[in-house]
Protein backbone atom coordinates (compact mmCIF):
# COMPACT_ATOMS: atom_id res chain seq x y z
CA UNK A 1 0.00 0.00 0.00
CA UNK A 2 1.32 3.37 -0.62
CA UNK A 3 3.57 4.51 2.10
CA UNK A 4 2.08 7.42 4.28
CA UNK A 5 3.72 11.19 4.09
CA UNK A 6 5.43 12.95 6.91
CA UNK A 7 3.06 14.17 9.49
CA UNK A 8 5.17 17.19 9.91
CA UNK A 9 4.38 18.22 5.99
CA UNK A 10 0.75 17.91 6.45
CA UNK A 11 -1.35 20.98 6.69
CA UNK A 12 -3.82 20.75 9.46
CA UNK A 13 -7.47 22.29 9.04
CA UNK A 14 -10.61 22.32 11.45
CA UNK A 15 -14.34 22.69 10.99
CA UNK A 16 -16.18 24.59 13.64
CA UNK A 17 -19.98 24.38 13.35
CA UNK A 18 -22.91 23.18 15.23
CA UNK A 19 -25.28 20.44 14.03
CA UNK A 20 -27.78 20.73 11.33
CA UNK A 21 -25.58 23.78 9.94
CA UNK A 22 -24.35 21.73 6.60
CA UNK A 23 -21.31 20.28 8.06
CA UNK A 24 -21.64 16.95 6.77
CA UNK A 25 -22.09 18.74 3.29
CA UNK A 26 -18.95 20.27 3.98
CA UNK A 27 -17.13 17.24 5.25
CA UNK A 28 -18.38 15.43 2.13
CA UNK A 29 -17.01 18.27 -0.40
CA UNK A 30 -13.60 18.27 0.93
CA UNK A 31 -13.13 14.70 1.48
CA UNK A 32 -14.25 14.32 -2.21
CA UNK A 33 -11.25 16.17 -2.91
CA UNK A 34 -7.90 14.18 -3.77
CA UNK A 35 -5.21 16.21 -1.57
CA UNK A 36 -7.96 16.62 1.88
CA UNK A 37 -8.12 13.63 4.50
CA UNK A 38 -11.53 15.14 6.41
CA UNK A 39 -12.20 12.28 9.76
CA UNK A 40 -15.47 13.74 10.20
CA UNK A 41 -16.16 14.49 13.91
CA UNK A 42 -13.67 14.09 16.38
CA UNK A 43 -15.57 12.48 19.26
CA UNK A 44 -16.24 9.63 16.52
CA UNK A 45 -12.29 8.61 15.07
CA UNK A 46 -13.64 5.74 13.33
CA UNK A 47 -10.20 3.74 12.39
CA UNK A 48 -8.68 4.31 15.63
CA UNK A 49 -9.35 0.34 16.25
CA UNK A 50 -8.09 -1.16 12.83
CA UNK A 51 -5.07 0.58 13.63
CA UNK A 52 -4.62 -0.66 17.26
CA UNK A 53 -5.35 -4.24 16.47
CA UNK A 54 -3.04 -3.93 13.05
CA UNK A 55 -0.08 -2.69 16.02
CA UNK A 56 -0.37 1.01 14.91
CA UNK A 57 1.46 2.56 17.76
CA UNK A 58 1.41 6.08 18.44
CA UNK A 59 1.50 8.04 21.30
CA UNK A 60 -2.06 9.72 20.62
CA UNK A 61 -3.66 6.81 19.52
CA UNK A 62 -2.49 4.59 22.58
CA UNK A 63 -3.77 7.08 24.46
CA UNK A 64 -7.44 6.69 23.09
CA UNK A 65 -7.16 3.42 23.43
CA UNK A 66 -5.93 3.73 27.31
CA UNK A 67 -8.81 5.96 27.63
CA UNK A 68 -11.17 3.42 26.11
CA UNK A 69 -10.08 0.91 28.34
CA UNK A 70 -10.97 2.83 31.57
CA UNK A 71 -14.21 3.87 30.33
CA UNK A 72 -15.39 0.79 29.39
CA UNK A 73 -16.43 3.03 25.74
CA UNK A 74 -15.17 1.77 22.12
CA UNK A 75 -13.06 4.29 20.74
CA UNK A 76 -14.98 4.90 17.43
CA UNK A 77 -18.52 5.81 19.25
CA UNK A 78 -16.66 8.33 21.67
CA UNK A 79 -19.89 10.39 23.25
CA UNK A 80 -19.64 14.13 23.39
CA UNK A 81 -19.04 14.23 27.19
CA UNK A 82 -15.46 11.94 26.65
CA UNK A 83 -14.19 13.66 23.48
CA UNK A 84 -14.97 17.00 25.72
CA UNK A 85 -12.72 15.65 28.47
CA UNK A 86 -10.10 14.08 26.46
CA UNK A 87 -10.27 16.53 23.40
CA UNK A 88 -6.17 17.26 23.28
CA UNK A 89 -6.06 13.40 22.94
CA UNK A 90 -8.24 13.45 19.96
CA UNK A 91 -7.10 15.98 18.17
CA UNK A 92 -3.35 15.19 18.23
CA UNK A 93 -4.84 11.41 16.94
CA UNK A 94 -6.99 13.66 14.27
CA UNK A 95 -4.04 15.47 12.84
CA UNK A 96 -1.40 12.65 13.33
CA UNK A 97 -2.71 10.27 10.59
CA UNK A 98 -2.36 11.34 6.84
CA UNK A 99 -3.24 8.23 4.85
CA UNK A 100 -0.98 9.00 1.55
CA UNK A 101 1.08 10.80 0.19
CA UNK A 102 -1.47 12.45 -2.04
CA UNK A 103 -2.88 14.54 1.32
CA UNK A 104 -1.92 17.81 1.61
CA UNK A 105 -4.19 18.84 4.90
CA UNK A 106 -5.61 16.90 7.40
CA UNK A 107 -8.83 17.65 9.30
CA UNK A 108 -11.88 17.15 11.02
CA UNK A 109 -15.20 18.47 11.98
CA UNK A 110 -15.32 20.57 15.82
CA UNK A 111 -18.98 20.70 17.39
CA UNK A 112 -19.49 23.67 19.51
CA UNK A 113 -20.49 20.82 22.44
CA UNK A 114 -17.56 18.59 21.78
CA UNK A 115 -15.15 20.64 23.70
CA UNK A 116 -13.94 23.85 22.21
CA UNK A 117 -16.61 25.93 23.72
CA UNK A 118 -16.22 25.00 27.03
CA UNK A 119 -12.42 25.46 26.75
CA UNK A 120 -11.95 28.37 24.71
CA UNK A 121 -9.03 29.82 25.70
CA UNK A 122 -7.16 26.34 25.72
CA UNK A 123 -8.57 25.68 22.48
CA UNK A 124 -8.05 28.33 20.57
CA UNK A 125 -4.43 28.11 22.00
CA UNK A 126 -3.79 25.19 20.56
CA UNK A 127 -5.30 25.44 17.17
CA UNK A 128 -3.16 28.78 17.23
CA UNK A 129 0.11 27.17 18.74
CA UNK A 130 -0.12 24.45 15.45
CA UNK A 131 -0.86 26.33 12.72
CA UNK A 132 -4.61 24.81 12.38
CA UNK A 133 -6.73 26.53 9.63
CA UNK A 134 -10.31 26.80 11.37
CA UNK A 135 -13.21 27.10 8.97
CA UNK A 136 -16.32 28.49 11.11
CA UNK A 137 -19.56 27.13 9.32
CA UNK A 138 -22.29 28.96 10.69
CA UNK A 139 -25.75 28.75 10.11
CA UNK A 140 -28.14 32.00 10.12
CA UNK A 141 -31.43 30.93 9.64
CA UNK A 142 -31.70 28.92 13.39
CA UNK A 143 -35.80 28.22 12.97
CA UNK A 144 -34.82 25.94 10.03
CA UNK A 145 -31.80 24.54 12.09
CA UNK A 146 -34.46 23.94 15.14
CA UNK A 147 -36.37 21.99 12.89
CA UNK A 148 -33.94 19.96 11.30
CA UNK A 149 -32.48 19.09 14.96
CA UNK A 150 -36.30 18.15 15.84
CA UNK A 151 -36.11 16.02 12.69
CA UNK A 152 -32.67 14.58 14.15
CA UNK A 153 -33.20 14.05 17.73
CA UNK A 154 -36.82 13.51 17.70
CA UNK A 155 -37.93 11.22 14.73
CA UNK A 156 -36.80 8.11 13.21
CA UNK A 157 -36.28 9.93 9.37
CA UNK A 158 -32.80 9.68 8.29
CA UNK A 159 -30.55 12.56 9.24
CA UNK A 160 -29.43 13.23 5.54
CA UNK A 161 -30.61 12.35 2.37
CA UNK A 162 -28.46 11.75 -0.93
CA UNK A 163 -29.06 13.03 -4.01
CA UNK A 164 -30.49 10.02 -5.98
CA UNK A 165 -33.19 9.45 -3.07
CA UNK A 166 -36.64 10.66 -4.67
CA UNK A 167 -38.30 13.29 -2.51
CA UNK A 168 -41.51 13.49 -4.88
CA UNK A 169 -43.46 13.48 -1.48
CA UNK A 170 -42.80 16.39 1.07
CA UNK A 171 -42.24 15.78 4.23
CA UNK A 172 -45.08 15.63 6.96
CA UNK A 173 -45.26 18.87 9.20
CA UNK A 174 -43.52 18.39 12.64
CA UNK A 175 -45.47 18.93 15.74
CA UNK A 176 -42.59 20.33 17.50
CA UNK A 177 -42.91 21.35 21.40
CA UNK A 178 -42.36 25.52 21.75
CA UNK A 179 -40.37 24.73 24.27
CA UNK A 180 -38.19 22.52 22.17
CA UNK A 181 -38.16 25.79 19.16
CA UNK A 182 -37.31 27.85 22.35
CA UNK A 183 -34.03 25.81 23.10
CA UNK A 184 -33.11 25.53 20.50
CA UNK A 185 -33.22 29.50 19.14
CA UNK A 186 -31.18 30.59 22.23
CA UNK A 187 -28.57 27.51 21.49
CA UNK A 188 -28.06 28.65 18.08
CA UNK A 189 -27.59 32.11 19.37
CA UNK A 190 -25.02 31.08 22.14
CA UNK A 191 -23.11 29.54 18.91
CA UNK A 192 -23.58 32.79 17.25
CA UNK A 193 -21.98 34.76 20.13
CA UNK A 194 -19.04 31.57 20.23
CA UNK A 195 -18.21 32.32 16.59
CA UNK A 196 -17.92 35.89 16.95
CA UNK A 197 -15.11 35.27 19.43
CA UNK A 198 -13.60 32.65 17.76
CA UNK A 199 -13.12 35.10 14.75
CA UNK A 200 -11.64 37.58 17.01
CA UNK A 201 -9.15 34.98 18.85
CA UNK A 202 -8.24 32.47 16.24
CA UNK A 203 -5.03 33.59 14.09
CA UNK A 204 -6.10 31.69 10.62
CA UNK A 205 -10.14 31.56 10.17
CA UNK A 206 -12.19 31.79 7.48
CA UNK A 207 -15.94 32.44 8.23
CA UNK A 208 -18.76 30.66 5.80
CA UNK A 209 -22.09 31.34 6.00
CA UNK A 210 -24.17 28.26 5.72
CA UNK A 211 -26.84 29.75 3.50
CA UNK A 212 -24.37 31.95 1.41
CA UNK A 213 -22.45 28.43 0.40
CA UNK A 214 -25.72 26.66 -0.25
CA UNK A 215 -26.18 29.39 -2.95
CA UNK A 216 -23.04 29.28 -4.55
CA UNK A 217 -21.39 25.89 -3.25
CA UNK A 218 -18.64 26.01 -6.45
CA UNK A 219 -17.15 29.79 -5.50
CA UNK A 220 -17.43 28.79 -2.01
CA UNK A 221 -15.60 25.93 -2.14
CA UNK A 222 -12.97 27.49 -4.70
CA UNK A 223 -12.15 29.64 -1.60
CA UNK A 224 -12.34 27.04 0.95
CA UNK A 225 -9.99 25.14 -1.08
CA UNK A 226 -7.43 27.63 -1.59
CA UNK A 227 -8.02 28.57 2.57
CA UNK A 228 -6.89 25.03 3.58
CA UNK A 229 -3.81 24.86 1.25
CA UNK A 230 -4.73 22.93 -1.81
CA UNK A 231 -5.23 23.20 -5.32
CA UNK A 232 -8.52 23.75 -6.98
CA UNK A 233 -10.81 21.05 -8.02
CA UNK A 234 -14.38 20.49 -8.91
CA UNK A 235 -16.22 19.87 -5.79
CA UNK A 236 -19.07 17.17 -5.63
CA UNK A 237 -21.78 19.28 -4.34
CA UNK A 238 -24.68 17.83 -5.02
CA UNK A 239 -24.24 14.46 -2.54
CA UNK A 240 -26.74 15.48 -0.41
CA UNK A 241 -30.39 17.08 -0.93
CA UNK A 242 -32.38 19.60 1.86
CA UNK A 243 -34.95 17.57 4.06
CA UNK A 244 -36.77 20.77 4.92
CA UNK A 245 -37.57 22.93 1.79
CA UNK A 246 -41.09 24.18 2.50
CA UNK A 247 -42.70 27.02 4.01
CA UNK A 248 -42.37 27.15 8.04
CA UNK A 249 -45.72 26.99 8.23
CA UNK A 250 -45.78 23.62 5.73
CA UNK A 251 -43.35 22.32 8.23
CA UNK A 252 -44.23 22.78 11.76
CA UNK A 253 -47.63 21.46 12.65
CA UNK A 254 -49.86 24.91 14.30
CA UNK A 255 -47.39 27.30 13.20
CA UNK A 256 -49.01 29.99 13.49
CA UNK A 257 -49.74 29.68 17.06
CA UNK A 258 -46.64 28.79 18.64
CA UNK A 259 -44.67 31.96 16.33
CA UNK A 260 -47.52 34.21 18.93
CA UNK A 261 -45.37 32.51 21.69
CA UNK A 262 -42.44 33.10 20.32
CA UNK A 263 -42.48 36.72 19.45
CA UNK A 264 -43.01 37.46 23.04
CA UNK A 265 -38.83 36.58 22.94
CA UNK A 266 -37.24 40.11 21.66
CA UNK A 267 -34.33 38.02 20.41
CA UNK A 268 -36.50 36.28 18.16
CA UNK A 269 -38.90 38.95 17.19
CA UNK A 270 -35.86 40.99 15.78
CA UNK A 271 -35.73 37.93 13.05
CA UNK A 272 -38.56 36.51 12.63
CA UNK A 273 -39.55 37.35 9.83
CA UNK A 274 -35.48 37.25 8.05
CA UNK A 275 -35.92 33.19 9.38
CA UNK A 276 -39.49 33.19 7.75
CA UNK A 277 -38.49 34.43 4.31
CA UNK A 278 -35.34 33.07 4.59
CA UNK A 279 -34.02 36.45 4.24
CA UNK A 280 -30.13 36.05 3.55
CA UNK A 281 -28.83 39.35 3.19
CA UNK A 282 -30.71 40.49 6.60
CA UNK A 283 -29.47 37.54 8.38
CA UNK A 284 -25.84 38.22 7.14
CA UNK A 285 -25.28 41.70 6.77
CA UNK A 286 -27.66 43.46 9.96
CA UNK A 287 -24.92 44.63 12.07
CA UNK A 288 -27.62 46.19 14.68
CA UNK A 289 -28.79 42.91 15.25
CA UNK A 290 -25.56 41.29 16.26
CA UNK A 291 -24.62 43.67 18.69
CA UNK A 292 -28.15 42.96 20.13
CA UNK A 293 -27.16 39.44 19.95
CA UNK A 294 -24.27 39.69 21.62
CA UNK A 295 -25.44 41.62 24.33
CA UNK A 296 -28.04 39.36 25.00
CA UNK A 297 -26.97 36.06 24.82
CA UNK A 298 -25.75 35.98 28.83
CA UNK A 299 -28.71 33.99 29.46
CA UNK A 300 -28.92 31.32 27.07
CA UNK A 301 -29.73 27.75 28.15
CA UNK A 302 -26.82 26.03 27.35
CA UNK A 303 -25.20 22.54 27.59
CA UNK A 304 -27.90 19.69 26.95
CA UNK A 305 -31.64 19.76 25.38
CA UNK A 306 -34.09 18.82 27.73
CA UNK A 307 -35.95 15.64 26.78
CA UNK A 308 -38.87 17.23 25.16
CA UNK A 309 -39.66 15.41 21.67
CA UNK A 310 -43.22 15.35 22.82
Amino acid sequence: SESTAPASAILKHVVISSQRSGSTWLKTMLSSHSEIQNDGEIRAPAHIQSMARFKVQTPAVQRLVNISYETSVAVDEFPDMLAEKHWRDVLEYAFEQPLSKAIKTVGFKWMLNQGISSNMDEAVKYLNDHLVKSVILDRKNHLRRAISLYHLECTQEPAHLLSDVDKSKAPEPLDIPVKYLRYSLYDSLRAEKIYLELEKKLNDVLYVPYEAMAKDPDTWMTKIYSFVGVQNQAADTGVLQKIHDGTIDELVVNWPQKRRILMQEPEFAARMVAWETDNTAYLLHDKDMQRKVQRGVSFVQTAEFPSICY
